[in-house]
């Protein structure tokens, strides 16, 4: 250090030093700012005698914020500890927790103390009814059969269960008391009961979870999803499920694994609801004109497919169809669908609801108009084109004929079942499974049973010349 620069930065221990020396200090005769030999031994002895001298950054020393200690603390499940001011933090895991520092013990994160944790709640999704004037206003409806999942904050799955009929669940969980967790419902089933899920067209399957809540010795938590939270998904899951109980009892093994894929507000690629037999997955319309995931009898028409396609035989090419006369085969494939959705639903009509409002179809199986794509000719042979209207009237009247439902169900599938499947296959009418192959497997079947019901309503109220030659077929 100079004497000139010295001296602008201490001038009032200048003043002192040199008032204590009884000396002078003048500037140097260079005019530079260079010293003599007298005021750097003036500069030597003050440095010596008073102890001051330069400030180095060695010498500077961080200061910790208020508060902040090396023992540490907590700040909720944040640990923060401040060393040589410096500041560090650490985030308590999720089954443990941050205790403050206590005397001479720093503050830490420790285990929380494990016991046995009870979840319980309600499961409820937005559905909006099905009615002649179209979709209703949305109401909560308890979801029963949907996996429940308790995961804790770091994604594993702690406990799981299914919801009952009710829609009600309980999980009981050995966990520390305190951990961050939630409840989650997917709407997908992989047991020896059912084999299904609901995705979105990219494969996710839909999962709607509750706010993540710490866990304690009892908890409840009830689920409820609303329409704009993918309610449609749990819906068609309510609709599979239910469809799946309507046949269960009369498949001949558990059904194989199907995919429903549905997005809100978005149309399939192939433009409405269908089944791709090669992927044993359901397409349906999410809008956005056109929804099908409330409307009940178009969901279970799809899944009748699905039964026809794994425990049954179809000929059906597929295609375009508008209820009138068509192809015998493909008329058969969907009056079959629109009868299976009807049946599984308990309800005659067969009803397809607009967005908007409205109905984009309305069919009373019950009571279908005397028209020509509802009715047949009598003066062609039984291999003509046929509605597949005429097929569910005729299939809806022989499943309500009698006076025990279950037993007239039992005749209608087990021609699908134990008929169309006889090799070598029965065929008549034209070459493929049709109308005719249906009623002649079920009287072949059943002994003859409801013959008057094919007599009356068939061939005289519609005019479907049904010749009751099945004796050749029957073995």
């Amino acid at each position: 250090m100079n004497g000139r620069s010295w001296w602008l930065r201490c001038p009032a221990l200048l003043c002192v030093a040199c008032a204590a020396c009884g000396g002078s200090v003048r500037p140097s005769s260079d005019g530079g700012g260079g010293s003599d030999a007298r005021t750097d031994a003036f500069v030597a002895d003050v440095r010596s005698d008073s102890g001051v001298r330069d400030v180095t950054p060695a010498d500077v020393r961080p200061v910790c914020p208020a508060g902040d200690t090396p023992l540490g603390r907590c700040d909720g499940t944040v640990l923060i500890r401040c060393v040589d001011g410096v500041s560090e933090s650490q985030i308590c895991a999720s089954d443990t927790r941050c205790v403050g520092a206590v005397g001479a013990t720093p503050a830490r994160c420790e285990p929380l103390p494990t016991g046995s944790t009870t979840v319980s709640g309600r499961v409820q999704y937005a559905r909006r009814p099905l009615t002649m004037r179209g979709l209703g206003t949305a109401a909560l409806e308890p979801l029963g059969g949907v996996p429940v999942q308790l995961v804790d904050g770091g994604g594993t799955t702690r406990g799981t269960t299914v919801t009952d009929g009710m829609g009600f669940y309980t999980i009981t969980a050995e966990l520390p008391v305190g951990t961050m967790v939630l409840i989650r419902a997917r709407a997908a089933r992989s047991d020896a009961t059912y084999q299904f899920s609901v995705e979105n067209f990219s494969g996710a399957v839909y999962a709607t979870s509750t706010p993540a809540f710490a866990a304690a010795p009892m908890v409840t938590r009830d689920l409820d999803i609303p329409e704009e939270n993918n309610a449609g998904a749990y819906a068609i899951f309510d609709t599979i499920r239910d469809g799946l109980d309507f046949v269960r009892r009369t498949l001949p093994r558990t059904a194989p694994n199907l995919r429903v894929r549905w997005e809100r507000g978005r149309t399939p690629p192939g433009g409405t609801s269908y089944f791709v037999r090669s992927q044993n997955a359901i397409f349906l319309l999410g809008g956005p004109s056109d929804s099908d995931e409330f409307d009940l009898p178009v969901i279970l028409h799809e899944f009748g497919h699905f039964v026809e396609q794994n425990y049954s035989r179809t000929s059906s090419r597929g295609g375009s169809h508008d209820g009138s006369p068509t192809d015998p085969r493909l008329a058969w494939g969907e009056g079959w669908g629109t009868w299976f959705g009807c049946a599984a639903n308990a309800d005659s009509r067969y009803l397809d609801a607009l967005i908007s409002g409205g109905l984009r179809v309305e069919r009373d199986l019950a009571n279908l108009p005397m028209v020509r794509a509802n009715m047949g000719d009598a003066m062609q042979p039984i291999s003509q084109p046929v509605g597949e209207y005429l097929v569910g009237g005729s299939l809806w009247a022989l499943s309500s004929a009698g006076m025990d439902p279950a037993m007239q169900l039992d005749r209608m599938l087990a021609v699908s079942l134990r008929y169309f499947t006889r090799m070598p296959a029965p065929d008549r009418g034209v070459t493929g499974v049709d109308f005719v192959d249906f009623l002649d497997g079920y009287l072949c079947l059943h002994g003859g049973a409801d013959r008057s019901v094919i007599e009356n309503y068939v061939v005289t109220q519609r005019r479907f010349p049904y010749d009751f030659n099945f004796a050749g077929v029957c073995r």
